[in-house]
């Protein structure tokens, strides 16, 4: 056996030497080398790119879940929530940056463009003025930096090419799932007066002692629903700017009851109230519903005259409704005595009623800037962008348009805007408004 194999050998040398000196010889086996290594490369470079995407598709899957469903999941470094949804984007988006894989549309970019003027006035004003908050400084700048950029930069390419039928899919099952723990979560705490809390996942182990006493959830001998956003009023402003592209793509009547109950259960004023406009801007935006504007003008005027009648009839007290305090916000209106035209002090945060918040800590100038910043999405989708698609996409943009208009008239009351997730949110749906893709829908 040894033998045979030393005398195989000796003849493919025999072979190989003749074949290199043979014309030519030589040149056509570089070149088939060459041609089989590139082959290889190709290959390697092909298995590398769908590595590479299939990465990405887990990575976003990763980011959507759990700052859909788990926004408050994670963990806390002095002070400083670092949430598994955040954590997530920010690696998605390095990876985008270091491989290049990024292209936006001329909207997008000058939606951020519009937005840097405010983020570059409110952190030059706290590295001359300083801060009384680390946590609402972060906040700060990841709301109105990092995340503009991501969404309408980084994110953009991969809202091209998405599955749009499956991100459909994923969003309204995702929101549907929130709402019906949400439900299930207000019976359970009603009942047996505990909270559904899962450390890490729902909330930082941190403050798990303090949930009851630091969320504003309870209203005298019940909690108002929280599903798993921690907080009635930041679950419910999510919702609200999801609302009409949610009852848009989700075609069942009992999910969407779900989704509403779950935001009257928030005994939320703020909203009731936004579930009411979102109606309206559901009304306005959709062909369908307008051609029978007078059948639910009708409808809504005779449902406020019958609560009407119910409450002169059988006495209810409705301080709740109609709070004169404003839900303990009265005292934010003193700004509007006391603004500057450029920012003056330390910033603080944004208070709940956003525009005030912003005229105190950035004065006039600084508020013109955040306005200009947050209404450019909506002005380029109107006025500056071309209508893309069919009939049903443009209702979808339209619909998506209306959760933004939504947010911006929530913000009168509480636009909950330096907590997770409410301005990933805004800029996800914004980006999505202008993203380059032929069909959102």
């Amino acid at each position: 056996m040894l033998a045979k194999t030393i005398l195989y050998g000796w003849k493919m040398s025999i072979k190989g030497v003749r074949f290199c000196f043979q014309p030519g010889s030589l040149r056509r086996s570089v070149s088939r080398n060459r041609s089989n290594s590139q082959n290889l490369t190709d290959c390697g470079i092909k298995a590398i790119c769908v590595r590479y995407r299939h990465l990405l598709h887990v990575l976003f899957f990763l980011f959507f879940f759990f700052l859909v469903v788990f926004p408050k999941g994670g963990l806390k470094i002095q002070g400083i929530p670092l949430t598994w949804g955040y954590l997530f984007l920010a690696v998605f988006s390095a990876i985008s940056f270091l491989k290049s894989r990024f292209s936006f549309s001329k909207q997008q970019l000058i939606a951020v463009l519009c937005i840097l003027p405010f983020a570059a006035l409110g952190i030059g004003a706290m590295s001359i003025l300083g801060t009384r908050d680390v946590g609402f400084a972060a906040s700060f700048i990841i709301s109105f930096l990092c995340l503009p950029v991501i969404f309408f930069l980084f994110f953009s390419k991969y809202l091209a090419d998405v599955d749009r039928v499956l991100f459909n899919r994923m969003l309204a099952n995702s929101l549907f799932v929130v709402a019906l723990f949400g439900v299930i979560a207000f019976v359970y705490t009603a009942v047996f007066f505990d909270f559904l809390l899962i450390p890490h996942l729902m909330i930082p182990q941190e403050d798990i002692s303090t949930f009851a006493f630091t969320r504003m959830i309870d209203r005298g001998n019940i909690f108002k629903l929280v599903s798993t956003y921690n907080n009635g009023n930041i679950y419910g402003i999510c919702m609200l700017m999801f609302s009409n592209y949610y009852f848009h793509i989700e075609e069942s009547r009992f999910k969407k009851s779900v989704f509403i109950l779950a935001l009257l259960l928030t005994l939320s004023r703020t909203v009731w109230i936004g579930l009411l406009v979102a109606y309206w801007l559901g009304f306005f935006f959709s062909v369908k519903t307008r051609s029978n504007w007078i059948r639910h003008s009708l409808f809504w005027v005779l449902s406020i005259v019958l609560l009407g009648g119910c409450i002169s009839l059988f006495n209810i007290n409705t301080e709740f409704i109609f709070d004169a305090h404003l839900g303990g916000r009265l005292w934010q209106l003193d700004a509007l005595k006391s603004f500057s035209y450029l920012p003056s002090v330390a910033f603080e945060q944004i208070w709940e009623i956003v525009y005030l918040g912003v005229l105190q800590n950035f004065g006039m100038i600084g508020l013109l800037l955040f306005l200009f910043g947050m209404i450019a999405p909506l002005a380029i989708h109107f006025f500056g962008a071309k209508k893309r698609g069919d009939e049903n996409n443009r209702a979808a943009q339209d619909r998506i348009a209306a959760g933004l208009i939504l947010y911006l008239i929530v913000c009168c009351s509480d636009g909950a805007i330096q907590y997770i997730p409410t301005m990933a949110f805004f800029w996800f749906l914004s980006s999505l408004l202008l993203s380059p893709a032929k069909s959102i829908a």
